[in-house]
């Protein structure tokens, strides 16, 4: 079995199971539809990484890389604030 640990501010996670992979890739999946609603032509900045276009933050979804892990981190925060009513 495949182990993967990654870690997102001070918390570490480990995914291994099946379904915890499927979780993962629903999310990107997620945030990947979410970020279609924006239009093409705006640019959005991200820290240190500077400013990307849509297309940049999907390939770097779609790699897993760090740039990827920290948007979706962002979305998530997003939409759990939403979900508890507090506006970002």
């Amino acid at each position: 079995m495949v182990i993967f640990i990654y870690k997102i501010r001070n918390n570490i996670y480990c995914m291994g199971r099946e379904t915890d992979m499927k979780k993962d890739e629903e999310i990107r999946e997620l945030v990947i539809a979410r970020l279609s609603t924006l239009p093409s032509n705006k640019k959005i900045s991200i820290g240190r990484y500077g400013e990307l276009t849509r297309e940049d933050i999907v390939r770097h979804i779609k790699r897993n890389d760090e740039i990827g892990k920290k948007f979706i981190e962002i979305e998530i925060e997003y939409l759990r604030a939403l979900t508890k009513g507090i506006t970002v």
